[in-house]
C-alpha cells in the first residue's frame, strides 16, 4: 500500500499556502489537525487535485473514487480512516 510510504519530493503533494504532504498518512494528519485552510482545500477540491494524487501517485483508485465527490475535509478524512483500517 503506497498510502503509507514516504514519497520522493517530486511526488509529494504541495498544498497551496500550506503543508507539503509526503504520504497519504500526512494527508490524514493534515486533515485531522486542520493544517489545510478552507481556501486551499476548496482550491484543490475544485481542481480534483486530492483525487488525482490519491489515484495516480498513491495508486489507491478505490479510495480516490470514494473521495472524488466529497467536498468537506471531514468527509474525506472519514473515508481515509475507513480505508486504512
Amino acid at each position: 500500500m503506497k498510502f503509507k510510504m514516504k514519497l520522493p519530493a517530486e511526488k509529494q503533494f504541495y498544498v497551496q499556502n500550506g503543508p507539503v504532504l509526503e504520504s497519504g498518512i500526512a494527508l490524514k494528519k493534515a486533515l485531522e489537525q486542520k493544517e489545510i485552510s478552507k481556501e486551499a482545500f476548496d482550491f484543490h477540491i475544485k481542481n480534483g487535485d486530492f483525487t488525482k494524487w490519491v489515484d495516480q501517485v498513491l495508486l489507491e483508485p478505490v479510495l480516490a473514487k470514494k473521495i472524488g465527490k466529497l467536498k468537506s475535509q471531514s468527509g474525506i478524512l472519514k473515508k481515509i480512516k475507513e480505508h486504512i483500517k
